[in-house]
């Protein structure tokens, strides 16, 4: 590595530092905000860490992560959970450019984790603009990290993903893709050149005399990446963000959907359906669905845990979709080709091929309910919670005085007042007789 290049990796951790010292802000405040608009107004708005004033930041305690050494005013737990924050985005910060930009090979191109032999990469107008093009792609990827970064604090502290997360990212993913026209990393089609489809092969065994079959040789045009794909990049930029979205997020949809059908209660919350909607749009339907299916791998073991420790079964899935993107766009020349080959497999079939898995989940989480009303374990869905809230004493509360006269908590006051805030003073006039 050159000395340049290792003050860029310095600089991208750095920056990812200071992104998420305004980061803090938006953590804090944007679960408490439905409207957009609302979100980015307070999140502009100056920022005091909890238990904090003005004077916690100032000096050299401004700088991110080597700052908070120095604060004494704000309680452990909120230093290392902001200092978690801050580590953990210049570290995927600096990790995202070395892997994505990785100028310490001999052909970066080849060499960078997003690179695929059929996307925009691979093109000759590539190779003669690496430089420029793989820290275009950087940028545009980090913007997605950073929004990642948000939805995963929030949902874990919350068990929400707001709009102000998931609509600014998924108008950044779109415009990314449509005005560039590079950030495509897998075509909006490709299929290996090299293989068969299933439905090729199941026609070629089934034909009389062994040969292949004639009726589906417009099968091989759909071979490779589309010709229009490098002659309209930016459609194609556009083409390959409407279709990861539509993907993305109706993957989870459907799951969600056909969980509720089968168990009675949504298996996953609709800030789910957008956030992978996001993702989709930003890195390509192919690679969404690599990221739909590393996601519960993730989160199987730690929700494996949890169940044995706390009893609990349910953990947002928000956190599981950003790491599982993370490690796609990472890894991604490690990850995508298992992937990529089922997917050539099934070619045009893969829509049937959905359609079945959804059925198939349909008919487990049936079946699995069944077993478990048959042995009488609790499903967890008429589970009494039993703590005394606000709303409990309240309503006690209200029911004890319903008449100032009587009920244990019986008011003598002659105010007046009382009688008219409770909308009973006529009655006791009439009661009473009095004028």
């Amino acid at each position: 590595m050159t000395f340049g290049y290792c003050l860029r990796v310095m600089t991208c951790f750095l920056v990812g530092g200071l992104i998420a010292r305004w980061l803090h802000r938006c953590l804090e405040r944007w679960p408490e905000i439905e409207e957009v608009g609302a979100s980015y107004r307070a999140a502009a708005k100056p920022w005091v860490p909890r238990g904090g004033s003005d004077r916690t930041l100032a000096g050299w305690r401004a700088l991110p992560i080597v700052g908070w050494w120095g604060v004494r005013d704000v309680p452990l737990r909120a230093r290392r959970r902001y200092l978690l924050v801050e580590l953990l985005t210049a570290l995927l910060f600096a990790g995202l450019y070395l892997c994505e930009v990785p100028e310490w090979s001999a052909n970066p191109l080849l060499a960078s984790s997003t690179y695929h032999v059929g996307g925009p990469l691979a093109s000759a107008t590539a190779s003669a603009n690496a430089t420029w093009l793989l820290h275009v792609r950087y940028l545009f990827h980090a913007g997605l990290l950073v929004f990642l970064v948000a939805a995963t604090f929030i949902d874990l502290d919350h068990k929400i993903i707001p709009d102000a997360i998931t609509l600014p990212g998924g108008i950044w993913a779109v415009a990314g893709q449509l005005l560039t026209g590079c950030m495509a990393i897998v075509p909006v089609w490709y299929q290996d050149p090299r293989g068969l489809t299933i439905m090729e092969i199941v026609a070629w065994t089934m034909s009389p005399d062994g040969s292949p079959p004639q009726h589906l040789a417009w099968l091989g045009s759909l071979r490779g990446t589309p010709a229009w794909a490098t002659e309209f990049p930016h459609w194609h930029g556009l083409a390959v963000a409407l279709a990861g979205l539509v993907v993305g997020g109706g993957a989870i949809w459907g799951v969600r959907w056909v969980g509720f059908r089968a168990l009675g209660r949504e298996a996953m919350g609709f800030g789910d359906v957008t956030l992978m909607a996001m993702i989709g749009a930003a890195i390509g339907w192919q690679p969404a669905i690599a990221v739909f299916v590393l996601a519960p791998m993730c989160a199987a073991g730690v929700a494996f845990v949890q169940w044995l420790l706390s009893g609990q079964r349910e953990l947002p899935f928000g956190p599981y979709l950003s790491l599982a993107t993370v490690l796609v766009l990472l890894f991604g020349q490690t990850v995508l080709p298992p992937f990529e080959s089922l997917l050539s497999f099934f070619g045009p079939a893969l829509p049937l091929v959905v359609v079945w898995l959804l059925a198939t989940l349909w008919a487990m989480l049936v079946f699995w309910r069944g077993i478990q009303r048959l042995l009488g374990w609790d499903d967890g869905d008429d589970e009494l919670v039993d703590v005394w809230s606000s709303a409990d004493q309240l309503q006690f509360l209200a029911s004890e005085q319903s008449d100032p006269s009587r009920g244990q908590w019986a008011n003598t006051s002659n105010w007046p007042g009382v009688e008219v805030g409770m909308g009973l003073r006529q009655e006791h006039v009439w009661k009473s007789g009095e004028s």
